[in-house]
């Protein structure tokens, strides 16, 4: 739950950026698997909190990274391809 700069300065290993009000505007969020759970993780919580708030008033399974310190966020650079979107039946 990072913009596009703080994701390519820092960013937890393994995580993909995707904008919070992109991922609570879709009616299907990008998810790596139909009814997967959704986690999220910023550097201070208050996006991501936010974000889940909403993804949970949706109807998503949505946990939250919680304690991380900066030096958690050790992976750099830019998304090189976008996420592969799954569309999950109703």
């Amino acid at each position: 739950m990072r913009d596009t700069e703080e994701y390519a300065v820092g960013h937890l290993p393994g995580s993909r950026h995707v904008p919070d009000g992109q991922l609570v505007q879709e009616d299907r969020p990008t998810t790596p698997a139909c009814a997967a759970r959704i986690v999220l993780v910023d550097n201070d919580g208050v996006r991501a909190s936010m974000a889940a708030s909403w993804l949970a008033q949706l109807g998503w399974d949505v946990a939250m990274f919680d304690g991380l310190q900066l030096h958690d966020f050790s992976a750099a650079g830019r998304r090189r391809r976008p996420p592969r979107r799954f569309r999950c039946s109703s």
